[in-house]
């Protein structure tokens, strides 16, 4: 049960850093900016 309770928050951490990234992509189209589009659709590895 440990191993499973681990691996959720890991993955709740990998899934507030993707929210992130889209936040501040969206951020930069809004000012005018270009967001990264391959970013954002997933072809470059998202994982630090």
């Amino acid at each position: 049960m440990r191993k499973q309770i681990f691996k959720w928050k890991e993955e709740q951490v990998d899934f507030l850093r993707l929210l992130d990234l889209l936040e501040r992509q969206i951020s930069l189209f809004h000012v005018g900016a270009t967001a990264d589009y391959q970013l954002m659709s997933g072809s470059d590895q998202v994982r630090s």
